[in-house]
């Protein structure tokens, strides 16, 4: 069963060029909040979390955003954030 990621979130294939901070990414069956990234090599990115080491990302990754939604005339809409 593929994995649908924390509760108000949605999973999508992102690059190291498209991965944001507040953007969370599942290590070791945990889901960890990028807090903070730089660039490296290539292209490539090193994510920083709080508790846990840094993660070199050199390609595309499953990471998961939080789903923005509004009420609209008795309507929930849903966008990415």
């Amino acid at each position: 069963m593929a994995d649908k990621g924390p509760v108000g979130y949605r999973g999508s294939i992102e690059t190291p060029a498209t991965i944001r901070v507040g953007d969370m990414v599942l290590h070791d069956t945990v889901y960890f909040t990028v807090v903070d990234m730089v660039l490296a090599r290539n292209g490539a990115k090193i994510l920083h979390f709080d508790g846990r080491e840094p993660l070199l990302v050199e390609g595309p990754i499953t990471v998961f955003r939080q789903v923005g939604y509004t009420v609209s005339f008795g309507e929930i809409v849903y966008s990415r954030t």
